[in-house]
């Protein structure tokens, strides 16, 4: 028998908790509201969009409480509070950093993606914004070739699709997060238009 602490946690599953983790971040606003509706969201921990020029305490308290919620869903993990630590250090730097932070905020998390055969399929993050659609994939570890045609196969779904609102952005394009290396890695991606 070994106590959870000793036990080492294999790369797959801290992938799949730090991962969990980035679903689950929300920004929770503060704002100058009224103080009835600001103490309303906070009672109700209720997620509403976030500004894009988060201070460092709003970063933090979102980081911690993803990573809280995120092993919350794994109870019995080896090493929970080195994972926890990996989990706040992944959200904050994604939530300081100048270009996630507008997907992380204001982006859909896991959103299902059907294809031609029903086939689901989800990207970690999708923003949609006015000039153009984002898919955010978010990786520990090692980079793989097999990402960038991961991310393309999304942006090749998503280019079939209708936009939210209708008209479709002028420009699709992917990202590769590597969370342990604190990397953001273009995909190209080259659309064929009607």
């Amino acid at each position: 028998r070994h106590s959870l602490d000793t036990l080492t946690l294999d790369e797959k599953l801290r992938g799949e908790v730090i991962h969990k983790g980035l679903e689950l971040l929300r920004i929770i606003e503060t704002t100058t509201d009224s103080t009835a509706d600001t103490a309303r969201n906070a009672a109700r921990d209720t997620p509403v969009p976030g500004r894009i020029g988060l201070d460092p305490a709003a970063i933090q308290s979102a980081a911690a409480r993803a990573a809280g919620q995120a092993l919350h869903l794994f109870p019995v993990v080896p090493q929970a509070a080195t994972l926890r630590a990996d989990i706040e250090a992944a959200c904050t730097w994604v939530l300081g950093h100048p270009e996630l932070r507008r997907y992380a905020a204001e982006g859909r998390a896991e959103p299902e993606i059907l294809d031609e055969e029903g086939q689901v399929h989800r990207a970690d993050l999708v923003w949609f914004g006015p000039e153009e659609t984002v898919v955010v994939e978010y990786k520990t570890g090692r980079p793989n070739p097999e990402y960038a045609a991961q991310v393309r196969r999304y942006l090749r779904l998503l280019a079939a699709l209708p936009a939210p609102g209708g008209e479709r952005p002028a420009r699709l394009r992917g990202l590769i997060v590597y969370l342990d290396r604190r990397v953001v890695e273009p995909v190209e991606f080259a659309e064929a238009r009607d």
